[in-house]
């Protein structure tokens, strides 16, 4: 056994040298925050258990901890703290910081809260940086899937952008290992920053051979960018490039010539406001076998087109032509698209409707329609049009400016519907349902979802409107018609998007 006298040798010859001991001391003083959280773990793992309880009982002495604490919340770790902080708004979270020293270090130290919220803001800034760089953040630290570069990050100076982003800003985006989706749309030779190996959709103002030759080509399966005509040939080395959002830059120079193909390419998006025979010159040169879905906007399109496509993309099956600029004698031959599921037309009128009713392998139309002035008589013949659509299952219908709809319109429509929206101007009945409670269920015995969009009429017929007796029809009141004729029935409000 040992002497008590052996024990007062033995800690003599343990003890540190007094040298050692002002070293260690003022390294610990010297030390920046994260070099002295590193430091103390160290000493802390390294210190017996008698110098931690003397530790802490100067520590209660001197008011820096208190042994026994009242509340549960003061008894949390900095994870469990994180985990509630999680769900804090920013204001909410500068308050956490001053309840207590707790808190506070827990904000400060281990960011609780504040991880979550960086990684929520899909819209980031100069602020959102300054943000990160103040509180010590790494980019592993983060797992934001979407982000887009907000255009406050640079100024306009005589109508011309100048690029005015933070490098470090993008340094620090493009190490995020969780990023998917990034939005850049204002911003120019940052690609050779980004680094994310997960990246996957793009918005850019780069230019196509920049693109190409990145490392990000490889991976990339969504891309937005502007290019001319002639430079879309080059985003054919991308191997895994799915879906495309081109807006064409008016140039004269053609394709060069080749064989080129898109070989995963399943969606594209054209806007070409001033091109000419964009889709005749595209579809001509460019082999693009898995093409499905096809969305023009202020682009041309007609029988040279419909037949360039024909040659080039058997697989399509949706086609958007909402902002398309097309005559309307060619919906017809729209039908030739064997393939074609779903149809997506903006501003027509009852003979382009009738023409319509011949594309019948369709499962899904989306119709914007306009009608001139005493051509109601004339639409409701062109109704029954589309009866011969048998295999329709989705109709979203919208009656553009002041119209209603017609009578007799739940009639002419296929019974094979199994979902149905409607956007058209409120009025005081809206006789399509009012009518018996079985008329709903006998016209459209599938339908399972009715969405629905009321809207007012415009100013220069609103005295009109508000000349009426009874006020206009209510959702509550449509909805409340439509479940006495299907209970079952699930009637929603359309938030109809704007073209």
């Amino acid at each position: 056994m040992t002497s008590k006298r052996a024990k007062v040798e033995l800690d003599r010859e343990t003890a540190a040298p007094a040298r050692l001991v002002a070293e260690v001391y003022d390294l610990l003083l010297e030390a920046g925050r994260k070099q002295l959280e590193a430091l103390l773990a160290v000493f802390v793992k390294a210190s017996s258990k008698q110098a931690l309880e003397a530790v802490r009982d100067e520590a209660i002495k001197r008011g820096a901890f208190v042994a026994v604490k009242q509340s549960r919340y003061q008894q949390c770790n900095h994870a469990q703290l994180d985990s509630f902080f999680s769900f804090l708004e920013p204001i909410d979270l500068r308050t956490a910081e001053v309840v207590c020293r707790r808190w506070r270090s827990a904000c400060s130290n281990s960011h609780a809260g504040w991880i979550a919220e960086l990684s929520r803001q899909s819209e980031v800034d100069e602020r959102w940086m300054r943000e990160i760089t103040r509180r010590h953040i790494t980019p592993s630290q983060l797992t934001p899937v979407s982000v887009r570069v907000e255009p406050s990050c640079y100024r306009r100076n005589e109508s011309r952008l100048l690029e005015r982003h933070s490098d470090h800003l993008f340094d620090f985006i493009g190490r995020i290992p969780s990023l998917q989706r990034l939005d850049c749309n204002y911003a120019k030779n940052v690609l050779h920053r980004l680094h994310n190996p997960a990246l996957r959709a793009l918005n850019c103002r780069e230019a196509p051979e920049t693109v190409v030759a990145s490392p990000l080509a490889r991976t990339l399966t969504e891309l937005d960018i502007a290019c001319s005509l002639a430079e879309i040939h080059l985003f054919c080395s991308m191997p895994q490039l799915a879906r495309l959002d081109a807006f064409l830059i008016k140039d004269d120079a053609a394709i060069s010539p080749g064989s080129h193909e898109f070989a995963a390419l399943t969606h594209l998006s054209l806007c070409a406001p001033e091109s000419v025979a964009v889709l005749e010159k595209l579809f001509s040169n460019i082999r693009m076998p898995r093409l499905q879905t096809l969305s023009l906007s202020e682009t041309g399109f007609d029988h040279t087109d419909l037949a360039a496509i024909l040659a080039s993309s058997a697989r399509l099956t949706s086609l958007d032509l909402q902002d398309g600029v097309w005559p309307r004698e060619t919906t017809a031959e729209l039908a030739r698209l064997t393939s074609l599921r779903h149809l997506s037309i903006g501003h027509v009128g009852s003979r382009t409707l009738t023409d319509v009713g011949q594309i019948t392998q369709l499962r899904s139309l989306d119709v914007s329609l306009y009608l001139e002035r005493h051509a109601e008589l004339e639409l409701n013949a062109c109704l029954a049009s589309l009866r011969k659509l048998t295999q329709l299952e989705s109709l979203r219908w919208h009656q553009q400016h002041n119209e209603h709809l017609p009578a007799g319109f739940l009639s002419s429509l296929p019974p094979s519907l199994t979902s149905l929206s409607l956007s058209f101007v409120a009025s005081s009945s809206c006789y399509e349902f009012e009518r018996t409670d079985s008329e709903l269920a006998k016209c459209l015995p599938r339908l399972k979802t009715l969405a629905i969009e009321l809207r007012k009429r415009e100013s220069h017929y609103q005295a009109i409107a508000d000349a009426q007796a009874a006020p206009p029809l209510t959702f509550d009141d449509i909805k409340r018609h439509a479940l006495r004729a299907m209970p079952q029935l699930d009637v929603q409000k359309w938030n109809r998007p704007s073209f």
